[in-house]
């Protein structure tokens, strides 16, 4: 074992978070898995996670997103059994048993803590309206926490600042869903989503070198592994700005050729020649028995 290993059960005191904070953990865990078996640890999802609930106290919050935003009109969530998109960590707080899951099937979030209840209780139609978890990290000067990932993998607050601010390279679109509810009871709804227009490509690199010029990032590397610290309600005014003053050209372009295959696709999957990303989770999942 290397002397100056730390171990993945420790990573959270070594990190800026404060007893009763709102804390949202994206994370890509595939190096932390392999430095722990390198070090002679096993590393269990769930001990990881328990440290950051030992960290927040009873007064924090904990949010680790769980979405689907692939979904499309027909298709199904489930509450409990649907495989979310973001990764081991998501699918283990999933069986955490305590942990929930919100509502939303585009956006859901496996939630602990002290506002667990208020997030569950959402029922929110859009993934980033005013009564989303997003306006919920806004108003609580929530923290993301990126591990091992970059402000271009997972920062989806930039979105909610978009619907906020009505862009009009997005537009608003419904998706009637079959939903499943923690009841087992299956319900048709429908939900929102402000999707990009054809062509439109999202590029945040330069929106990290603005939060860093800005210094709103707290940057740590443990055992090699990045760790990002980012004050969300303070973001928002630096991608507003950008949005108002520059048409987000920080953070997003057209491409007529990315335009073309996306038209291809749609035609495709409407004439039943092309599987989208979610079709095939449902196949898995249905293979699985799930």
């Amino acid at each position: 074992m290397n002397e100056s290993y730390i171990s993945y059960k420790n990573i959270a005191e070594h990190l800026p978070i404060q007893e009763g904070d709102v804390l949202v953990i994206s994370s890509d865990i595939t190096k932390l898995i392999f430095s722990a078996k390198k070090n002679e640890e096993e590393f269990n999802a769930i001990q990881f996670i328990n440290s950051f609930i030992n960290k927040v106290g009873q007064t924090g919050t904990i949010l680790i997103p769980a979405y689907n935003f692939f979904l499309k009109s027909g298709q199904t969530f489930d509450i409990k059994n649907t495989l979310p998109l973001t990764g081991l960590l998501a699918t283990e707080a999933l069986k955490h048993p305590e942990f929930k899951r919100t509502q939303n099937p585009l956006h859901s979030f496996a939630v602990w803590g002290h506002h667990q209840k208020y997030l569950c209780d959402l029922d929110n139609n859009s993934s980033f309206g005013k009564d989303s978890p997003f306006a919920f990290m806004y108003e609580q000067k929530a923290k993301a926490l990126l591990i091992h990932l970059g402000i271009h993998d997972a920062f989806t607050f930039v979105h909610y600042v978009e619907e906020q601010q009505k862009v009009p390279y997005r537009k608003m679109r419904g998706k009637k869903l079959k939903y499943i509810n923690e009841m087992r009871e299956l319900k048709y709804k429908k939900y929102h989503l402000y999707e990009k227009l054809p062509g439109y490509v999202m590029d945040f690199h330069s929106l990290e070198k603005m939060f860093d010029d800005s210094q709103l990032i707290h940057k740590t590397s443990i055992n090699n592994i990045q760790y990002l610290i980012i004050p969300i309600r303070d973001t928002y005014e630096i991608i507003k700005k950008d949005i108002l003053e520059n048409n987000a050209k920080s953070f997003k372009y057209f491409s007529f050729m990315i335009f073309v295959k996306e038209i291809a696709k749609s035609v495709l999957y409407r004439l039943g020649l092309y599987q989208s990303i979610s079709d095939k989770i449902n196949n898995i999942s249905s293979l699985s028995g799930k």
